[in-house]
Protein backbone atom coordinates (compact mmCIF):
# COMPACT_ATOMS: atom_id res chain seq x y z
CA UNK A 1 0.00 0.00 0.00
CA UNK A 2 1.23 3.58 -1.07
CA UNK A 3 2.49 5.91 2.34
CA UNK A 4 1.04 9.16 1.52
CA UNK A 5 3.01 11.70 3.56
CA UNK A 6 2.08 15.60 3.38
CA UNK A 7 3.98 18.68 4.23
CA UNK A 8 1.22 22.10 5.21
CA UNK A 9 1.52 25.27 6.83
CA UNK A 10 0.02 25.44 9.94
CA UNK A 11 -0.43 28.65 12.46
CA UNK A 12 2.96 28.63 13.58
CA UNK A 13 4.94 26.23 11.29
CA UNK A 14 4.81 23.68 8.96
CA UNK A 15 3.37 20.08 9.73
CA UNK A 16 4.53 16.70 8.18
CA UNK A 17 1.24 14.02 8.10
CA UNK A 18 1.66 10.74 6.87
CA UNK A 19 -1.95 8.96 6.41
CA UNK A 20 -0.43 5.32 8.09
CA UNK A 21 1.42 7.69 11.06
CA UNK A 22 -0.38 8.64 14.52
CA UNK A 23 1.65 11.43 15.34
CA UNK A 24 2.51 14.44 13.03
CA UNK A 25 5.67 16.01 12.96
CA UNK A 26 5.82 19.81 13.29
CA UNK A 27 8.85 22.35 11.71
CA UNK A 28 9.12 25.72 12.24
CA UNK A 29 10.30 26.39 8.59
CA UNK A 30 9.05 24.72 5.57
CA UNK A 31 12.57 23.50 4.34
CA UNK A 32 12.73 21.44 7.66
CA UNK A 33 9.29 20.02 7.26
CA UNK A 34 10.38 18.84 3.55
CA UNK A 35 13.87 17.80 4.50
CA UNK A 36 12.04 15.04 7.38
CA UNK A 37 9.23 14.25 5.05
CA UNK A 38 11.76 13.60 2.35
CA UNK A 39 13.98 11.54 4.73
CA UNK A 40 10.35 9.46 5.93
CA UNK A 41 9.77 9.03 2.29
CA UNK A 42 13.41 7.46 1.54
CA UNK A 43 12.94 5.80 4.62
CA UNK A 44 10.03 3.60 3.81
CA UNK A 45 11.02 3.06 -0.22
CA UNK A 46 14.27 1.62 1.10
CA UNK A 47 12.22 -0.53 3.62
CA UNK A 48 10.19 -1.48 0.53
CA UNK A 49 7.00 0.56 1.00
CA UNK A 50 5.96 2.97 -1.75
CA UNK A 51 5.67 6.32 -0.79
CA UNK A 52 4.18 9.81 -2.45
CA UNK A 53 5.35 12.99 -0.88
CA UNK A 54 2.27 16.12 -1.87
CA UNK A 55 3.90 19.82 -0.44
CA UNK A 56 1.54 22.17 -0.34
CA UNK A 57 2.36 26.26 0.13
CA UNK A 58 0.45 28.35 2.70
CA UNK A 59 -2.32 29.57 0.04
CA UNK A 60 -2.97 26.00 -0.19
CA UNK A 61 -1.75 25.41 -3.99
CA UNK A 62 0.42 22.07 -4.70
CA UNK A 63 3.79 22.83 -4.64
CA UNK A 64 5.05 19.63 -5.41
CA UNK A 65 4.52 15.92 -5.65
CA UNK A 66 7.40 13.25 -5.56
CA UNK A 67 6.50 9.70 -6.19
CA UNK A 68 9.07 7.18 -4.16
CA UNK A 69 9.38 3.78 -5.59
CA UNK A 70 10.11 0.52 -2.99
CA UNK A 71 13.49 -0.42 -3.00
CA UNK A 72 12.67 -4.20 -5.24
CA UNK A 73 15.13 -5.77 -2.84
CA UNK A 74 13.71 -4.53 0.18
CA UNK A 75 11.33 -7.30 2.19
CA UNK A 76 7.91 -6.10 2.14
CA UNK A 77 6.35 -4.39 5.66
CA UNK A 78 3.28 -6.16 6.87
CA UNK A 79 3.50 -9.54 6.77
CA UNK A 80 4.90 -11.31 4.02
CA UNK A 81 8.45 -12.21 4.76
CA UNK A 82 8.44 -14.74 1.37
CA UNK A 83 10.62 -13.64 -1.42
CA UNK A 84 8.98 -11.05 -4.29
CA UNK A 85 8.09 -12.50 -7.19
CA UNK A 86 9.76 -11.58 -10.11
CA UNK A 87 8.72 -8.05 -11.82
CA UNK A 88 6.95 -8.88 -15.10
CA UNK A 89 8.42 -7.48 -18.31
CA UNK A 90 6.87 -3.93 -19.46
CA UNK A 91 7.70 -4.90 -22.95
CA UNK A 92 7.75 -8.10 -23.92
CA UNK A 93 9.15 -7.56 -27.46
CA UNK A 94 11.94 -5.95 -26.42
CA UNK A 95 12.94 -9.71 -24.82
CA UNK A 96 14.09 -11.20 -27.85
CA UNK A 97 13.13 -13.02 -31.02
CA UNK A 98 9.98 -15.35 -30.22
CA UNK A 99 10.65 -18.77 -29.75
CA UNK A 100 8.22 -21.49 -30.08
CA UNK A 101 8.90 -24.89 -28.02
CA UNK A 102 7.09 -26.94 -30.54
CA UNK A 103 9.21 -28.41 -33.16
CA UNK A 104 7.89 -27.39 -36.58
Amino acid sequence: MTVRVFVEPIDQGWAVRACQVENGMFYRTGAEAEAAARDLCQRLADAGEPAVLEIKLRGGARAGRFLFPPDPAAPLIGGFDGPRPAPTPKHPARLGPYRSSSAA
